[in-house]
């Protein structure tokens, strides 16, 4: 009688394991497999400077490890690679050279240097210390002096607007890409999931996290540059200084 054997409980309710299993959707993940991928933003936040992540990407993100038609039977994943910096995402016009630069370079390159032709300001962050510099170029990005330059518009404008369009730029490239990471990530779970249950490690998975990159904005790096110059003026040693901390966020 059914009393005398009754159907036994799940393993996924009474440890929360699942058997392997194929995967095509949410719907075939457990409640414990989605805090598991959610946890990956956990990770990542901790590791990375600005992934903080709104609810509604974290949403999004589990949507989009099934959307395009993938589940567990393929294992064919691509590496995420995130986009180049264009020059014109770091750079703004700054004014237009007001005569000939010197020039040493090939007779395509001479022509970007010539009276009339536009002079930029770029932008730069870089180096392990996210230092943050001004360059003067012409068109291709080669360095110009500020004294050939005549100006459009005030250069604290100028810097004000380039530094806008960085982050955008800088907002549109990395963020996306760290999601494509998170996916990458989870569908790599998801498979080590299929074929020896849940929970289970995907091998290989601490140098999938180290794919994500960090969002350093200058408009941040300025604030910073401000706090620590004020901080200075009222007598805070530097020690004091590095050793206060600073979170770098995504704008909205």
């Amino acid at each position: 009688m059914s009393s005398e054997h009754p159907t036994p409980t799940p393993a996924r309710d009474a440890a929360g394991v699942v058997p392997p299993k194929t995967y095509r959707s949410t719907r075939d993940l457990s409640a414990g497999q989605l805090v598991s991928l959610r946890d990956l933003w956990k990770t990542a936040e901790s590791m990375v400077k600005g992934m903080e992540m709104p609810e509604s990407t974290i949403t999004e993100f589990e949507k989009a490890i099934f959307v395009d038609g993938w589940d567990s039977t393929d294992d064919s994943l691509m590496e995420p690679k995130i986009a180049d910096r264009k020059f014109l995402h770091t750079s703004i016009v700054a004014g237009r050279f007001t005569e000939d630069l010197p020039n040493k370079g090939k007779p395509q390159e001479l022509a970007a240097r010539k009276a009339g032709q536009p002079a930029y300001l770029k932008v730069h962050v870089g180096g392990p210390a996210e230092s943050l510099g001004w360059l003067w170029t012409d068109a291709q990005g080669r360095m110009a002096n500020k004294a050939y330059i005549g100006m459009a518009q005030d250069e604290g404008e100028l810097m004000r607007k380039v530094v806008l369009r960085y982050d955008k730029a800088e907002k549109q490239r990395v963020l996306p890409y760290n999601a494509e990471v998170a996916v990458f990530i989870a569908r790599h779970r998801i498979l080590a999931w299929s074929t020896a249950g849940f929970p289970s490690r995907a091998v290989g998975e601490d140098n999938r996290f180290e794919l994500f990159k960090p969002l350093v904005l200058p408009s941040r790096l300025l604030q910073e540059h401000r706090r620590i110059a004020e901080l200075m003026d009222v007598g805070v040693t530097s020690s004091q200084v590095d050793a206060t901390s600073v979170m770098y966020q995504p704008l909205a």
